[in-house]
Order: structure tokens, then sequence, then C-alpha cells
């Protein structure tokens, strides 16, 4: 089995664009001196629909939950852009990830 999620999206004939969270930019993982590691959301070009994740580094586990949900739910950098999410949290960096394909894609 391939675990690679770019990889596997690509053979599946999907066209994809990868946007990385550096967690050096949080300010949770910055307080408790963990910032070390990424977040990666692959996303369908066209659609914005987020088609995988991957997630190395501190808390991966509590953040891959809300990943999981929007790949099963079908949904989009839009409608996960649209979450409110506690500061300083790490949940809050999908958020700005989101966020920011949303302007990549618009600019």
């Amino acid at each position: 089995m391939d675990w690679n999620v770019e990889r596997g999206c690509h053979k599946a004939g999907f066209e994809v664009e990868v946007r990385r969270f550096d967690l050096s930019k949080d300010s949770r993982a910055q307080i408790e001196g963990e910032a070390e590691g990424w977040i990666d959301v692959i996303i369908e070009k066209g659609s914005q629909r987020i088609l995988g994740a991957q997630i190395v580094g501190q808390d991966a586990d509590m953040l891959i939950g809300e990943l999981s949900l929007a790949v099963g739910q079908r949904m989009t950098t839009y409608e996960m852009a649209r979450l409110s999410q506690p500061h300083p949290t790490q949940l809050e960096d999908i958020t700005s990830l989101m966020r920011k394909a949303m302007i990549v894609k618009r600019g």
C-alpha cells in the first residue's frame, strides 16, 4: 500500500495542489516548545475539494480528526476556512491554511 496521499491522488487521476503549514509558525507549538513539523493538505485543483492530508509533529493525532472529517464529507477549502477555532490551538492552523489556499486560488 502506498501511504503517500499526494501520489495516491495523482494515481487516481486527480489534479492536485498541496498546501503546507509549517508548525514553527504556530502559537501553541511555540508556547509549548514543540514547533517542529508541518501540515500538508492535498486539494483538488478547480473544485478546491480536500482530498487528503498528512501531518507530522506534536499533536498530529489531535489534528487529523478534523481533516479526516473534511475528506469524508467532501468539504472544500472554502467551507473549512469558515470554521472558527479556539486560540491558541493547532486547530486554528488548519483554518489558516484553508484561508491561504483560497487567497492563492483567487490571486
